[in-house]
């Protein structure tokens, strides 16, 4: 039995390097299994449209339950105006 981590890791070396990270020259791998510029470079949008989709799918939940509470508050608001002239 391990523990493995789950932290994401940048070693301190470029980008691409990070990206092709264990498929390189100096692992072992086979020149035609390393990761081509191209590849890096898929790798790096798919990472950046997954990140931009996650947070704008977490803005999206803060601001309609935003809206939503601004929209309860407003009925609550003319619900007490409503009962006070009814009342008075």
């Amino acid at each position: 039995m391990a523990i493995v981590s789950q932290e994401p890791v940048l070693y301190a070396r470029s980008i691409r390097r990070n990206i092709c990270f264990g498929v390189e020259a100096e692992d072992g791998v086979p020149l035609e299994q390393q990761p081509t510029q191209q590849d890096v470079e898929y790798a790096a949008r798919y990472v950046f449209v997954c990140v931009y989709m996650c947070v704008y799918s977490y803005v999206c939940i803060f601001l309609s339950v935003y809206i939503l509470m601004c929209v309860y508050s407003y009925v609550c608001i003319f619900l007490c105006v409503f009962m006070c002239v009814v009342l008075l």
